[in-house]
């Protein structure tokens, strides 16, 4: 803690005048006013900053939660795109597949005539 009186009686141990001792702890005590943290001040700062980490870890954990929720959806709906894919690919084989008999029976009929 700051003792302003033993401040002013250093300086005037030093050969300062009683005045200019008492203008330097006047200015030196408000500085510290203006300038300084008191307890005070950093248990409010404190308190603040608890109460913004605690806000901050709900909301990631709101963020986490509906991220999840659009991860399951869009895997849902991905699952779902390759379901389709697969039953397209399967027709379209199996097209291929009947083509490629129709024309080789068509041509065994064309080389054996």
């Amino acid at each position: 803690m700051y003792n302003s009186l033993r401040h002013v009686k250093k300086l005037e141990e030093a050969g300062v005048s009683r005045e200019v001792a008492e203008a330097h702890v006047q200015i030196m005590t408000d500085v510290m006013e203006t300038n300084l943290a008191t307890k005070q001040d950093m248990k409010d700062h404190t308190a603040i900053t608890q109460h913004d980490i605690a806000s901050l870890r709900q909301e990631m954990k709101s963020m986490a939660s509906t991220l999840r929720q659009e991860m399951a959806e869009n895997n849902t709906a991905l699952r779902h795109e390759m379901r389709e894919l697969a039953l397209s690919m399967t027709i379209k084989l199996g097209t291929i597949v009947s083509i490629s008999i129709g024309v080789a029976v068509a041509l065994a009929k064309l080389i054996h005539v």
